[in-house]
C-alpha cells in the first residue's frame, strides 16, 4: 500500500476524533481540562476569545443575510453577487463594532487580564 494513502487516512481519522471531542464536550470543560494540563493561560484566554468571537461573527452574518433576503437581495445572479459583496464588506464593519462593544463591556466589568471559568470538574 502507498504510504501517502495511509497518511491521508490517519489525518482524516485525527480530524474526525478532534471534531468529535469539540462537538461533544462543552467548551468550559475543555478549557478547564487544558488548564489542568498546565497549558499557558494566554493560550487558554485566546481560545476562549476565539470561541466567543465565532458566535459573534455568526450572529452578525445571520442578521445581515436576513435583512438582505427581506429586501430581495438574492433574486437574480447579478443581484446575488452584489448582495454577497455588500455582505462581506458590512460583515467586517459590524464585527469590529461588536468587538468594540464586547471590549467596552469587559472594561466596564473590571476585566483584569484573565478570565475565570467555572466548571463541574474544578
Amino acid at each position: 500500500m502507498f504510504p501517502f494513502l495511509l497518511w491521508g487516512r490517519r489525518s482524516l481519522s485525527c480530524i474526525a476524533c478532534l471534531l468529535f471531542i469539540l462537538f461533544t464536550i462543552p467548551s468550559a470543560e475543555l478549557l478547564s481540562i487544558l488548564r489542568q494540563c498546565r497549558i499557558p493561560p494566554v493560550l487558554i484566554d485566546l481560545l476562549l476569545l476565539m470561541y466567543r468571537f465565532i458566535f459573534l461573527f455568526l450572529d452578525v452574518l445571520t442578521q445581515l443575510q436576513l435583512a438582505q433576503r427581506a429586501r430581495g437581495g438574492y433574486r437574480t445572479r447579478q443581484r446575488w453577487m452584489y448582495s454577497t459583496g455588500l455582505l462581506v464588506s458590512q460583515l467586517m464593519v459590524r464585527s469590529l463594532q461588536r468587538y468594540q462593544q464586547f471590549s467596552l463591556g469587559l472594561a466596564a466589568r473590571g476585566f483584569n487580564g484573565n478570565f475565570h471559568l467555572y466548571s463541574w470538574l474544578a
